[in-house]
This record gives C-alpha cells, structure tokens and sequence, in this order.
C-alpha cells in the first residue's frame, strides 16, 4: 500500500502532542458539554462517557489524516507503446462465400471460413495495432 500526499503523515505528530498536553495540563477534570443536574449524581458514569467522546474525537481525526493521506493499493501501470496502427478489415459475408472453392486437409471448405484462418493467423501477429 502507498499514499499518495505522505506529508499528511506529520498531522499524527501534532495530534499526539496535543493530547500529550491536553491530558498533561487537565488531569482528571471532566467537562459536562450541557447543565445536566442527573448527571452530578451519577458522576463517575458521566466520566466515562466524556472519555469515550474524547477517544471517538481521536479515532475520527485519526481516520481523517489517513483519508487526507490518500492509501491506494493496485498494480502497477505499465505504459503500452503506442507505435500501432489502425487497421479496418472487411469481409464479404455474401452468399457466394458458401462456395466450396477451397481444400484444408482432404476437405473441401467454402471461403469465409478460409477467409476466417486467415485473418485469425493476421491478427495474431500484430502487436501493437489496432484492428476492427
């Protein structure tokens, strides 16, 4: 896997700094985003559900860089050298291509499919080029 804007990595260092300093300078302290008086009660339980928000907070700035960082995975590419040429065949389908004209092997066989050998032999051989 690679990324394509690596220097997004940095924005993890800032993060843990500054949860570094955050939780060094407020230890244990504990802010109620709203007045709640069911909440004092009860504050251990309230503790607990401000940590999770804080660590939710950080797994979503975490998950943020990453996208900002832009992982990709895949092969690679290969460039295909574009020295080809453009080749239109056209072939009679008509019914005199039922004729059987032709012997492959002790057989006789009408046209198209000769013609059909024929051109399969050719467009092997062209590499590169393109045929319709």
């Amino acid at each position: 896997m690679s990324f394509a804007n690596p220097e997004f990595s940095v924005l993890f260092f800032i993060i843990a700094f500054l949860h570094y300093w955050v939780t060094k300078k407020k230890k244990h302290q504990f802010f109620l985003d709203h007045s709640d008086v069911d909440g004092i009660s009860n504050i251990s339980q309230t503790g607990k559900w401000i940590k999770l928000a804080h660590l939710m907070r950080y797994v979503c700035l975490l998950l943020m860089i990453i996208a900002l960082m832009r992982p990709r995975e895949g092969q690679e590419q290969q460039r295909v050298p574009e020295s080809g040429i453009d080749i239109v065949l056209a072939v009679d389908t008509s019914g005199s291509m039922k004729a059987l004209d032709f012997k492959k092997g002790n057989e006789r066989v009408n046209r198209l499919s000769i013609v059909k050998d024929v051109l399969k032999d050719f467009v092997i051989k062209r590499k590169g080029d393109r045929i319709s």
